[in-house]
């Protein structure tokens, strides 16, 4: 992969179609990985629009696994991951607080743990509220 084409802007017209392009294989290893939630009566591990990929475990040890693939797959393609915008979300019921936050890492980068972030329009929420879209 050329210089010009790892520095890529988000604005540039191709970016939709690379993005598809490379993250198409990835989807479908991503997908064949024992590791799922349930969201409206469909499996999923994943979801990725518009450049934005987001995994989605029930458990440490799947985020972790996925996110180990994702860094995997850039590597085999040359594809940079932004350690410093990518973040994690510790989605649990309120009785459930006093658990721990786990470390999970990106290579050697520990990431951060945030309790909101913009995806696509939305802000999602650690206390699993819409609030913050709404205000």
């Amino acid at each position: 992969m050329t210089e010009n084409l790892r520095r890529l802007r988000q604005k540039a017209i191709l970016l939709p179609y690379l993005f598809n392009m490379y993250t198409d294989a990835l989807n479908v290893k991503l997908n064949s990985l024992p590791i799922v939630c349930i969201v409206n009566e469909t499996t999923k591990n994943n979801l990725c629009y518009a450049g934005d990929m987001v995994q989605i475990s029930p458990l440490v040890e799947g985020l972790q696994r996925l996110i180990d693939t994702c860094r995997q797959y850039a590597e085999e393609f040359d594809i940079l991951h932004n350690e410093t915008k990518t973040q994690c979300i510790f989605l649990l019921l309120r009785s459930l607080k006093h658990i721990a936050e786990p470390q999970i890492f990106l290579g050697n980068h520990r990431l951060e743990f945030v309790q909101e972030f913009p995806y696509l329009g939305h802000i999602i929420m650690d206390n699993l509220k819409d609030t913050s879209d709404t205000e």
